[in-house]
């Protein structure tokens, strides 16, 4: 089978996943993982998963997307607990796993596991990756100060994970000896370091670049270099990729999208990294799921379950161990985020891809490898199922619950229209009698002037669902001009370059619009 036709079928998969998923209600990630893994069980589809094919063709574009909506002004606001987490967190969750794991594991495998081994996988399971939490904080209005703390740690954790993992590597590859404590930092610094001036610099000058550049096009395919490119670049000086992608995306999301770009290449440029991630995601969360093999399981799975726990305890120690640092520097952050954070520090592509790099020669490498895969797995299936429930019972869900009353008032107010409609047709028609037909009526009337009054006490009472409701017509107002425009000119009432000008300018309300949209509240409105 052609990897061509893998690709297509794969795909194919995702749509019949997402849009499952969004039927019975469950994350989308989740969902993936589960058919990656019936997929895996019944080799329906045959692939090797290499560790490039995660690092160099998923990871970049999936960094690149989070950082380009990342907002730079709320990410320096909660700077503190976000690097608290990202450094100190990262490097505490490595060795809470390693040292436990190199005590615990004597009694759960017959094989031996070295410091230097344990450690090494402590490293690989430190990265996070929140990728549904996040998708579900959009969904259900949660507080934006608390998904960038978990975002921010997300994008800078995999960055320091990924660092020292390639310093843990070079000491596998160079004989084993174990360095010492500064050695290690010094070196993770140092590569950390020149990643983000890689990206930085590197976004810097093209967001210079995009300045002198009208093209939507050509903009966008700018962007797609930048991402792939400032990875490669880092990569091949011996920085880390990870952060340098990343630091890219932020300059361009918060510089160059909004002082270089036309407000036709913003919506253009927000609609294919969407698109880029959705196709990403998709890929990485099947293939996560393929991994699973139940030979491997079947022997190592006692190790599997002892990586669980740690996993999990070392996610404790972190959050609940550096959280109260950041209360007591100032930085106001609820108890009830505090077992959000916990519970959403899932583990994603980043271990897999990480832990399909281990050095053909390290020993145990087969073990190692399924208790990765294992605990990847149970973190995306059963936090990532857990993390709903918790959102509700903490009183953290926002507006979704109010949003939810008002649109079920809408929509019965909509449909009592409608069947007004068709009753006065009906009679006109001469299928139901006068009396009925006035009987109906009233019946239906006294329901819809009820429902009036309780959509407008709902907006008065709550500003942010009028506000929705106002953008959400005018999205649905401004693409009906668009749709109107493109059919003018397929029938040759206006010229290409009108055509282009009407465009830009129906484009620009609609960048205008999502601006007021991100800060006043009505960015939810579908």
């Amino acid at each position: 089978m052609s990897e061509a036709t893998i690709a297509v079928e794969l795909l194919l998969l995702a749509i019949i996943m997402a849009m499952a998923s969004k039927h019975f209600r469950l994350p989308y990630t989740t969902a993936l993982v589960v058919c990656g893994l019936g997929v895996g069980i019944t080799h329906f589809i045959p692939l090797k998963v290499e560790r490039d094919l995660i690092l160099l063709v998923f990871l970049p574009p999936l960094l690149f997307e989070g950082a380009l909506n990342m907002d730079l002004e709320l990410l320096k606001e909660q700077w503190f607990p976000v690097a608290l987490l990202a450094l100190v967190g990262t490097t505490i969750s490595a060795l809470v796993i390693g040292f436990l794991l190199w005590i615990i594991a004597p009694g759960v495998t017959a094989q031996p596991v070295s410091l230097l081994a344990a450690l090494f996988l402590g490293t690989i399971l430190s990265a996070t990756d929140p990728v549904s939490v996040l998708a579900m904080f959009k969904q259900y209005g949660v507080e934006k100060r608390l998904a960038i703390i978990l975002e921010g740690e997300s994008v800078f954790n995999d960055g320091i994970a990924v660092v020292l993992y390639l310093v843990m590597y070079d000491v596998v590859q160079a004989g084993g000896a174990l360095p010492g404590g500064f050695d290690v930092l010094g070196r993770a610094a140092s590569v950390a370091g020149g990643g983000i001036a890689i990206g930085l610099a590197v976004g810097w000058v093209t967001y210079r670049i995009l300045a002198h550049i009208d093209d939507h096009l050509l903009e966008v395919m700018i962007s797609v270099v930048l991402a792939w490119g400032s990875y490669v670049l880092a990569e091949r000086l011996h920085m880390s990729g990870v952060l340098a992608t990343a630091c890219a995306g932020l300059i361009i999301g918060n510089y160059g999208r909004l002082f270089s770009m036309s407000p036709t290449t913003r919506v253009t440029l927000g609609a294919f990294w969407e698109v880029m991630t959705f196709i990403a995601n998709s890929f990485v969360f099947i293939l996560i799921g393929m991994q699973i093999d139940r030979a491997s399981f079947a022997r190592h799975w006692p190790l599997m379950l002892v990586v669980v726990v740690l996993v999990l305890a070392s996610r404790v120690v972190v959050v609940f161990g550096l959280i109260p640092l950041t209360r007591a520097a100032g930085w106001s952050i609820p108890r009830s985020w505090t077992h959000v954070l916990n519970l959403g520090g899932l583990r994603g592509s980043i271990p897999i891809a990480l832990a399909l790099g281990l050095p053909a020669t390290f020993p145990g490498r087969e073990m190692f490898q399924t208790a990765v895969f294992g605990a990847v797995f149970f973190s995306l299936v059963a936090q990532g199922l857990m993390i709903k429930p918790l959102l509700t019972r903490l009183g953290l869900v926002g507006a979704d619950a109010r949003q939810r009353e008002f649109e079920r008032r809408m929509a019965r107010a909509i449909s009592l229209k409608a069947a007004l409609r068709e009753l006065l047709r009906m009679g006109d028609d001469g299928e139901v009698s006068p009396g009925l037909q006035e009987k109906l009526t009233q019946e239906m009337e006294l329901e819809k002037e009820l429902l009036t009054r309780e959509i407008r006490e709902l907006q008065d009472s709550h500003d942010f669902l009028a506000r929705a409701q106002e953008v959400r017509a005018r999205r649905r107002l401004l693409a009906t001009q668009r749709s109107a425009i493109d059919d003018t000119f397929r029938k040759g009432l206006i010229s290409e370059q009108v055509l282009e000008d009407s465009r830009r300018e129906i484009d620009s309300l609609a960048s205008e619009l999502e601006v007021s949209a991100r800060f006043t509240g009505g960015s939810n409105a579908a």
